[in-house]
């Protein structure tokens, strides 16, 4: 109980903290196959390049891998200092290892919280928000 407590404290100051600042986007990743967290990860940063190359400037990311009840792993991330000329279809296209599923962000929806529910006991989670702008 201690740590399910501990984690939605952890969870809670995350979100508190994250919630200003100007993400444009929210999405889901997967893989055909069925790869491990760490190789999901490595593909996760190629792409994040990939549209740092289409987007002429840096893509600041929060990300968290998950497991489905299955096991598979995929995953949940937000994006920030993306373009208006990248259109979320042509982010989906770069991704090319299974399913991706890209939106605008909407903060008054609740993605920040979602995608980062189980990132106190995930091993494999990043952020990069360096230069990114929050909310006035």
């Amino acid at each position: 109980m201690f740590e399910t407590e501990l984690n939605e404290n952890v969870l809670g100051k995350m979100v508190k903290t994250l919630s200003p600042y100007d993400w444009t986007h929210i999405g889901m990743l997967t893989t055909k196959n069925h790869h491990k967290p760490i190789n999901l990860e490595g593909a996760f940063s190629k792409w994040i390049r990939r549209l740092e190359n289409l987007n002429q400037k840096r893509v600041n990311h929060l990300f968290n891998i998950e497991r489905t009840e299955a096991g598979t792993p995929h995953i949940h991330f937000l994006l920030g200092n993306v373009s208006d000329a990248l259109s979320e279809k042509e982010m989906e296209r770069h991704w090319g290892r299974g399913i991706a599923d890209i939106e605008q962000y909407d903060r008054s929806e609740g993605g920040l919280f979602y995608t980062l529910k189980e990132f106190p006991t995930s091993e494999f989670k990043g952020i990069r928000k360096r230069g990114l702008k929050k909310w006035s």
